[in-house]
């Protein structure tokens, strides 16, 4: 892994200033319009391969999709041009109020409705072009100036006549929004956009997304599977067009854009009926819970009526337009919702998934300015209980409460409060471990769902965010990746490796005639000859496998790249060696391809020195490395051993053949 700065391009009328984020194919960056001094954004392709060209097309006709999409909605295209090293590329206005995804959630009702109406009529004007965006999510939304959201990145768009700008067959998209159909890499039309718009409501009303999980494929699996998750009583009257809006038969869906739009419209909030039943039944619950203060139901019951009561006089009196503070909340009512509050607290139902809880139902308090002085205090009371859980509770416990701890926290603006800040000192103690282990074995797989919840954290100290920076740029497990001035390695942890001893990185290929051409050139080192031939090892084709080296050369090679590098690199033993290509054959995408191939590699292990003739020291050999008659020899290590596809066999260490190659590993520490 490079730990170079990557070098912007060049773009003739454009001054590029900085990277502002990278993709599967392409990477986008601020820059500023010379002619018209005016800052953008500029979307570059990143194509190579045998497939360049093709792509380069397809990316073009991307831009020219999009600049038809003349829309208030949907972000326009200033000029489709290319870099000078003659990348395509287009321009786009710089949207420096950031995307959805970066806005806190879960929103209020009069904060979503806009902004899913807005994202509708959009979809609704490329639907009509025959057009289907097919990656609506969080990230693709954007704000203007004025705080208008508009929908970008048609990258994976497709025309409605079947011409995909992507490959073919392919399930593209986020995964949180993806469509059932979608998922399975079916044809898809307009309603799969409106399923993600769906998918995109939840998140805002709720916090979350509908459908969550650990990877990929467990969370396409609950869109295709699971059943539309059930509201919080606060949202109920959401219900209905969320089933239909999350259907997972497109036919079951809104037709289109305009009638998911008008349905969303005629969504009321609850009535006073409805609310009434949803609060009696939250009194149960608590009854349930404590049994030995049943002489207060009926007087709170009776208060919790009467204030609910008021609330829908005030509503019938004329509730405040849309986007406007909402009024504080009755006495009254604050008084009786406090009281059920407190009891939730006490019975310690403070968050998600305890059905009530008291953060939900005290984040709509935070929604109204000002804010009630007795929901300050429901919020002190809350997140100190909220510490004394952590503090009792296991790491992976504390870890499974980030999600809606952290909601609370940015729902209740309490970034800055002493318990968030325990709590995070708590969370942060409970994380240690896992960085360290990743830090050991440089192994961010390991503590991926470490790192996703990490995320949520409200200011991380800095210490702990900059350990979490560095694991997120560890290398996957499968993932190659170079030290300064050494070769492509790919990890090996010992954790997923059987029969390793301890974690490695192992060169993703023998050491080339290039890589060892840049080690003589730079030592002067005399490399070996195969035997009665004059031709030099390096000669032609650097990019094949070095052969014709001996043990002396290959371990050279080995110390001036340990010494170049600043780490530690040796040739692997043969049991190592063995551990890596048994699971290359069972992962083979996650190790080195050419364990089976020719030519034989050098190893540096243990050989089995019996006494006696040298037939017996062969037959002595063979048992051994089958686990037999240990005791007939002394085991040494001095390297003699080369090994390959037929097996492992002891030669001499200045043999030279032009089979014989080899590649070197490194200890993680």
């Amino acid at each position: 892994m490079s730990e170079s700065t990557p070098e912007l391009p060049r773009i003739p009328g454009y001054a590029v200033e900085a990277e502002l984020g990278s993709g599967g194919m392409a990477t986008v960056y601020r820059a500023r319009q010379v002619a018209l001094d005016r800052p953008v954004a500029i979307k570059v392709l990143r194509a190579y391969g045998r497939d360049a060209e093709q792509l380069m097309r397809r990316f073009e006709q991307e831009a020219k999709l999009i600049a038809a999409l003349d829309h208030p909605g949907i972000v326009a295209i200033f000029e489709v041009t290319r870099t000078v090293s003659g990348e395509p590329c287009y321009v786009m206005p710089l949207l420096a109020k950031g995307n959805l995804a970066a806005r806190p959630r879960p929103m209020a009702e009069h904060e979503v409705r806009p902004i899913i109406a807005r994202l509708l009529e959009a979809l609704g004007h490329a639907h009509a072009a025959g057009v289907v965006h097919r990656d609506v999510k969080l990230e693709n939304v954007l704000f203007d100036v004025r705080d208008q959201p508009l929908l970008a990145d048609f990258g994976v768009a497709l025309k409605l006549s079947g011409e995909r700008m992507t490959r073919h067959g392919l399930a593209v998209g986020s995964s949180q929004t993806m469509s059932p159909e979608q998922a399975r890499g079916e044809a898809v039309d307009g309603r799969s956009d409106l399923y993600s718009v769906g998918c995109i409501a939840f998140e805002l009303l709720t916090g979350r997304p509908p459908f969550e999980g650990d990877d990929f494929l467990q969370v396409a699996f609950k869109h295709q599977q699971d059943p539309v998750p059930d509201l919080p009583p606060r949202l109920a009257h959401w219900q209905g067009w969320f089933e239909r809006a999350l259907a997972k038969q497109p036919a079951q869906r809104y037709g289109d854009a305009a009638a998911m739009a008008a349905a969303m419209d005629a969504i009321a909030p609850p009535s006073d009926v409805a609310t009434m039943k949803m609060s009696v039944q939250q009194i149960k619950a608590l009854e349930a819970r404590d049994a030995p203060r049943q002489r207060w139901r009926w007087w709170l019951l009776a208060i919790l009526l009467a204030g609910l009561g008021l609330l829908w006089l005030l509503y019938e009196l004329g509730a405040p337009p849309p986007g406007e503070a909402q009024p504080a909340p009755s006495t009254a009512a604050i008084d009786s919702e406090g009281m059920a509050i407190e009891r939730l607290i006490a019975a310690g139902a403070l968050f998600p998934p305890a059905q009530p809880n008291a953060a939900e139902a005290l984040a709509p308090l935070f929604q109204s300015e000002p804010v009630p002085a007795v929901a300050l205090d429901l919020r002190d009371a809350l997140l100190q209980a909220a510490a004394q859980r952590f503090e009792l509770a296991s790491a992976e416990q504390r870890v499974e409460w980030v999600p809606a701890w952290a909601d609370f926290v940015a729902a209740t603006r309490a970034s800055s409060h002493p318990s968030v800040r325990a709590s995070v000192n708590l969370l942060e103690q409970a994380w240690a471990p896992a960085l360290s282990r990743a830090r050991e074995t440089r192994d961010r797989a390991e503590v991926k769902a470490w790192l996703a919840a990490a995320q949520a954290l409200p200011e991380p100290s800095t210490g702990f965010a900059e350990s979490l920076a560095l694991v997120a740029k560890f290398p996957a497990y499968g993932e190659s990746f170079r030290d300064a001035q050494g070769p492509a390695l790919l990890l090996a942890p010992a954790a997923r490796v059987s029969g390793l001893g301890q974690s490695l990185a192992v060169s993703a290929r023998k050491i080339s005639r290039g890589e060892y051409q840049a080690f003589v050139a730079a030592t002067g080192h005399r490399p070996a000859r195969c035997a009665g031939e004059r031709r030099n090892p390096v000669e032609a084709g650097a990019a094949e496998a070095v052969v014709c080296v001996n043990l002396a050369d290959a371990e050279a090679y080995a110390a001036w790249l340990s010494e170049r590098s600043g780490r530690r690199y040796r040739l692997p033993q043969v049991a190592e060696w063995k551990a890596l290509r048994s699971h290359a054959a069972a992962e083979p995408e996650a190790m080195p391809r050419d364990f089976a191939s020719t030519p034989e590699e050098w190893t540096a292990s243990c050989e089995l020195k019996p006494i006696g003739s040298v037939r017996k020291a062969v037959v002595n050999l063979g048992r051994m490395l089958q686990g037999k008659d240990k005791e007939q020899g002394t085991m040494v290590c001095d390297g003699q051993y080369v090994i390959g596809a037929s097996g492992e066999r002891s030669i001499d260490a200045d043999s030279t053949r032009r089979d014989l190659g080899f590649r070197v590993v490194r200890e993680i520490r």
